[in-house]
């Protein structure tokens, strides 16, 4: 498998942690194939720089589980899923900002009715506790363990 990886590496991000705009590559180097075999990689190894880890350190990231989200349907499930991983605590959401977040263009009492299967089955693979729709507001509920940011 050929991979440019050296191209579109870098980021600059401003942080208020940092106190400071800062460029830095995202990744100094990778591996995709052992030395010793020369056969490709299962998974790649990545060297990421001091500072990126720095940026994404200590609680200021979202760990996404994706064995979880991997057995989820692809589409609104698996977009929720990613949406709700950045959320601590989550707060309610209008069905209408899910749709439009979730770039569907189809009828809203449709779309509602694949949003409710979405719904269930983030419950059903226990990344949402609890979930339930009143007056157009989408309010849900993760475990515990799961919004931690800690590791």
């Amino acid at each position: 498998m050929q991979a440019n990886l050296r191209t579109n590496t870098a980021v600059e991000v401003s942080s208020v942690r940092l106190r400071q705009t800062v460029a830095v590559p995202m990744i100094l180097r990778f591996r995709n194939e052992d030395p010793q075999t020369k056969k490709p990689l299962r998974r790649w190894q990545l060297w990421v720089s001091p500072e990126m880890c720095l940026l994404f350190g200590d609680g200021c990231l979202t760990r996404i589980n994706w064995e979880q989200r991997l057995r989820l349907p692809v589409g609104i499930a698996t977009k929720l899923h990613g949406y709700w991983s950045t959320h601590r605590r989550p707060f309610a959401v209008r069905v209408e900002t899910l749709q439009k977040f979730c770039g569907s263009e189809m009828r809203p009492k449709h779309f509602k009715a694949q949003l409710i299967e979405a719904l269930k089955h983030l419950k059903d693979e226990g990344f949402l506790l609890a979930w339930s729709i009143e007056h157009d507001r989408v309010q849900v509920m993760r475990p515990e363990e799961q919004a931690s940011f800690d590791p």
